[in-house]
């Protein structure tokens, strides 16, 4: 299966793609029940107070307090949008790709595809290849944060959070680039490969 993986530049094509379909899907069927014009005061009120930090007229420790706040209503705010994109990517990264062997739309135009290393390729994989490699568990952990938490463990966790995907995808990305299977982190989990199909 070796002479088979996928280039890099073919998984890194298909996950622009994908990323493109989910912001326009997830966009669309958000906009239908965000208060907008809630959001947008939020995010004005969120500039004024960095600008004012920036500027000097505030401490950090004021803005820190008065930055978790905000991020929170905008958090709270935008509950449907979260909800929203965790359906999507479980409905499209999940059960779409499963059902159509392993592609995605994106997967599908560069012509590669997720294969199991063990047989058949399963719910199981997929549902926790998902999880890790489309940040589901992350967004999943974020959402209940911001429902079941105050604003100063959000406004933490979520910073610890971002921090943890990034790494993630960055390990992922050296291990693509780096190992002879081309296997990234989610790949070794689940034991899957991602290669080129014909």
């Amino acid at each position: 299966m070796n002479n088979k993986k996928a280039f890099f530049v073919q998984r890194f094509g298909a996950f622009v793609i994908d990323f493109m379909i989910v912001f326009f899907v997830v966009s669309l069927i958000a906009s239908m029940f965000i208060d907008q014009k809630a959001t947008d005061s939020l995010i004005s009120q969120s500039n004024n107070l960095m600008n004012n930090y920036v500027k000097e007229k505030i401490d950090t420790n004021s803005f820190i307090s008065q930055y978790s706040v905000l991020s929170y209503k905008i958090a709270r705010n935008n509950g449907g949008l979260s909800l929203t994109l965790i359906v999507v990517n479980v409905l499209y990264f999940i059960v779409f790709q499963l059902y159509n062997k392993g592609q995605t739309i994106g997967k599908s135009l560069f012509k590669i595809r997720v294969v199991s290393n063990d047989g058949e390729l399963d719910m199981n994989q997929m549902l926790f290849r998902g999880l890790i490699a489309n940040s589901i568990l992350m967004e999943l952990i974020s959402f209940a944060i911001m429902l079941f938490c105050k604003n100063d463990v959000y406004f933490y966790s979520v910073g610890v959070i971002e921090i943890m995907q990034y790494l993630i995808m960055f390990v992922s990305m050296i291990m693509i680039l780096n190992h002879k299977d081309g296997r990234a982190l989610h790949d070794k989990v689940v034991n899957t490969s991602v290669i080129r199909v014909n």
